[in-house]
């Protein structure tokens, strides 16, 4: 419990500091990769960005992501994934479709 609410507070840190010096947007991206523990991700538009820890992603898994800018608010390339968190697949909109 101690280390949930330590990591919590050091998320709320970054957010913060980053609120005030840069600016934080939320992406959805979509799991395009899943090997040695690194989740492959990709936009609508096709950057695509990883992170660590795979839990039980699979490709075409998607991903909610709050993102931060790095101070650079023209390039996308260098931004930075504060926070990421499964929001479902893309087979089950398939599903809903077909209905």
């Amino acid at each position: 419990m101690f280390k949930t609410l330590a990591a919590t507070a050091a998320t709320l840190t970054v957010i913060t500091a980053a609120a005030t010096a840069g600016t934080i947007y939320p992406m959805t991206c979509i799991a395009t990769d899943i090997s040695n523990n690194i989740v492959t991700m990709s936009t609508a538009s096709g950057l695509e960005y990883q992170f660590e820890g795979v839990e039980d992603y699979e490709p075409g898994d998607l991903i909610g992501c709050i993102m931060f800018d790095n101070f650079t608010p023209d390039d996308v390339t260098d931004d930075v994934i504060i926070a990421h968190r499964y929001t479902g697949a893309t087979k089950f909109f398939d599903e809903i479709i077909t209905e």
